[in-house]
């Protein structure tokens, strides 16, 4: 067996799964910007923030 073959499917292998997982969340990413799910996600962790704020003053 060809041994730089191997490692060349290897590469090619790692880097499809890599490519299959960054895709799966940039779509994950937009699809949760377009239902706004990220705004809702800002104004929940930021929540907190703003009564601490309040108490100090």
């Amino acid at each position: 067996m060809d041994p730089f073959k191997v490692i060349k499917d290897q590469f090619v292998r790692q880097y499809s799964n890599a490519g299959l997982i960054i895709l799966t969340l940039f779509g994950f990413a937009a699809y949760m910007s377009h239902i706004g799910a990220y705004d809702m996600v800002i104004k929940v962790l930021t929540k907190p923030l703003s009564t601490s704020a309040s108490r100090s003053s």
